[in-house]
């Protein structure tokens, strides 16, 4: 099955945001591959459903603050924390090692975008992906206090290096409100960046398929 098709199945909000053509896109050369996946926010744990079917040999981590929404099944483990908390995050480390992608679907707080994020990147493996979801929280009050660092801040100090190649970010893909949007959904802004491959070494790939979607060309507000 495409990830569309388990998005549907597994009721997952993404498939309705329209996220799941840019993850398939950027995924499915490592679906074949025993790689390890972080999420952050579990609620009914449709997500980890979702990638655990889509990585057939892949292991799926989930965060959330609610210990009621953490599940445990086949190849998936949750942990109780928060995503701020930067010593509860080195402790899933500890767990989980390096990690080919990682997923913030959390609070949508600027700032906790900023702290996961500096906690985290150091444990994506080199060509891997670390995403933001409703990245556009990041404007609203009800998420982010004004003046508060977000990580446009952190990507704003590092565009120098990132495009002259010296930086550990090697891409950065920005999808804006109502870009690529499924029929009746929304998409609510997702930043991907991925991670240098180092000098010398080659990221390994399976031969890609390319997934196709239907979308619809009438454009949705946020």
């Amino acid at each position: 099955m495409t990830l569309f098709e388990l998005g549907k199945k597994h009721k997952t909000d993404k498939e309705t945001h329209g996220y799941l053509p840019h993850y398939a896109e950027r995924f499915q050369g490592k679906r074949r591959f025993s790689i390890s996946l972080l999420e952050i926010g579990v609620m009914n744990g449709a997500s980890l459903r979702m990638w655990r079917d889509y990585f057939p040999s892949g292991i799926i981590y989930g965060i959330d603050i609610e210990p009621k929404f953490l599940i445990s099944e086949e190849r998936i483990q949750c942990f109780a924390g928060r995503q701020e908390n930067k010593g509860f995050l080195r402790e899933v480390l500890r767990e989980t090692g390096e990690l080919d992608f990682i997923i913030d679907d959390g609070s949508h707080r600027g700032i906790h975008h900023v702290v996961s994020f500096n906690t985290l990147w150091t444990f994506v493996k080199p060509g891997g992906w670390y995403c933001i979801e409703d990245a556009v929280t990041i404007f609203n009050t009800c998420w982010t206090t004004p003046n508060q660092r977000t990580i446009l801040d952190v990507l704003q100090e590092q565009w120098s290096e990132i495009l002259r190649s010296r930086s550990d970010i090697a891409e950065v893909v920005v999808v804006g409100c109502g870009t690529c949007m499924p029929v009746n959904g929304r998409n609510n802004g997702l930043i991907m960046m991925r991670k240098a491959v180092d000098s010398g070494e080659t990221e390994e790939k399976e031969p890609e398929e390319q997934e196709s979607y239907f979308f619809s060309s009438r454009s949705q507000p946020c």
